[in-house]
């Protein structure tokens, strides 16, 4: 689970990815844990990522980036 305080200070600061690089790698790791290796491949997991946490997540955050 990650922490919405960390992800709202990593986007308003532009550097979520590495203010949130721990949760990010535990959530990779799960995901490659998860799937056949051929989708484990793919950057699926990084457009989910951004879709998740940027796009839903981060729509609502005021940030120098949008």
């Amino acid at each position: 689970m990650y922490n919405e305080t960390k992800l709202v200070q990593g986007i308003q600061s532009d550097n979520l990815f590495e203010v949130m690089k721990e949760e990010i790698e535990e959530g990779r790791q799960h995901f490659r844990s998860r799937v056949t290796p051929e989708i484990a491949g793919t950057n699926l997991f990084e457009r989910a990522l951004v879709d998740i946490l940027l796009k839903q997540r981060g729509q609502n955050v005021k940030s120098k980036i949008w």
